[in-house]
């Protein structure tokens, strides 16, 4: 009897150490937490983090935007959000595809307004469908700097691809596309890249007959109540838009997109991005829907791809959608967790090779107290 009562003790005393160590965290709390050890990381300066639970939003800034300087982020903050603008093009898609003006099976060569037949490869024509989901075998950027890649150091690459480029124009682009040889089959390989969104974002303006900026404030911005996200901002703007560091705390050049600015040209501040997140889960939005879907192949293959999102399931988080941004200075995640009813922006003005692995760190860190809240 002894025996059996230490036995139950010991039990009971695991039990209450596991409960301890488990101990639920508040939204803010298990923020706080997690934000803390990410900041204390040396090469980190400044870092805002927005939750959505539940209809509700939490906004917290940490560090300083330059070393030693005390100023800390804040809600008139600007950050540039580099590829997470691609979702914003994936869902004017979408909206296009609600208003049956395109379809996924349609030949681009329909929207290019002359003869693109070297956009065919194994005698598969380059398809909408295929864009969306970076596998038509496009280059990774126009003007191909892919030998800039190749070449250039990493700590050199920002400057260089910096001053590539710079007087490049939509003409250009067009007329580089009608020069590409494919060397793969659409549809058949996803190589992630930035020609992609931006040949979406001319046509959309085909389509529609307005400019790219236009379609973004009528179809997501003004809907969302989205005021401080732009495309270009004022030199008075500028002055509220973090500046950006590597990892050797070396100041960091701003993106300058001289085309349609669909891959990567949105700036936006973290109020704003919280109202893009609640914008996910409007059920009564058709083109947000649409935008969530998996693009499927034939044969039942699929990329993991929605429009211009990352599409995961997984057994805890369930079917979720994701994507990185990453500018020259700066580094941004966007996921939308729906079975959970939960969301997270996270973004830091440094970049480096580490940082995207950190910042999933810190995610998984917040979720872990929330998830099932």
């Amino acid at each position: 009897m002894k025996n059996v009562f230490i036995l139950l003790l010991s039990v009971l005393l695991l039990n209450s150490c596991s409960n301890t160590k488990k101990k639920q965290l508040t939204i803010q709390e298990a923020i706080d937490v997690n934000a803390k050890a990410f900041i204390n990381i040396p090469e980190i300066n400044a870092l805002s983090i927005g939750v959505y639970k539940k209809g509700k939003i939490y906004i917290s800034h940490f560090g300083e935007l330059e070393p030693g300087k005390d100023n800390t982020p804040n809600d008139s903050t600007f950050y540039e959000i580099a590829s997470t603008t691609k979702t914003f093009t994936g869902t004017l898609l979408a909206q296009a595809i609600k208003d049956n003006k395109i379809t996924l099976e349609d030949d681009i060569q329909t929207y290019l307004g002359e003869s693109y037949d070297n956009l065919i490869y194994n005698n598969r024509k380059v398809k909408i469908k295929d864009v969306v989901t970076h596998s038509a075998g496009l280059p990774r950027s126009l003007p191909d700097d892919s030998e800039i890649w190749q070449s250039t150091s990493f700590d050199s690459l920002p400057y260089k691809l910096d001053s590539f480029g710079k007087d490049y124009t939509k003409e250009n682009f067009l007329t580089d596309l009608n020069k590409l040889t494919l060397d793969k089959t659409p549809g058949e390989q996803v190589a992630y890249g930035n020609t992609g969104p931006q040949l979406i974002a001319h046509i959309l303006e085909k389509v529609y007959g307005e400019s790219y900026e236009s379609l973004l404030k009528k179809y997501i911005l003004s809907k969302a109540g989205m005021t401080q996200t732009k495309l270009e901002l004022t030199v008075e703007e500028e002055k509220r838009l973090a500046k950006g560091f590597n990892d050797r705390g070396w100041l960091m050049p701003k993106t300058v997109d001289r085309l349609w600015s669909a891959s990567g040209g949105l700036k936006s501040t973290l109020p704003d991005l919280m109202k893009y997140m609640q914008f996910q889960f409007d059920g009564n939005n058709e083109a947000v829907k649409i935008a969530h879907q998996i693009i499927e192949y034939e044969n039942g293959r699929n990329f993991e791809s929605g429009y211009f999102w990352h599409i995961t399931k997984d057994e805890d988080e369930g079917t979720y959608y994701s994507v990185h941004g990453g500018a020259f200075g700066t580094q941004n995640y966007f996921m939308v967790f729906p079975e959970h009813n939960t969301g997270m922006v996270i973004v830091t003005n440094n970049s480096s090779r580490e940082t995207p692995q950190r910042m999933i760190k810190l995610i998984n860190g917040i979720l872990e107290h929330i998830r099932d809240l």
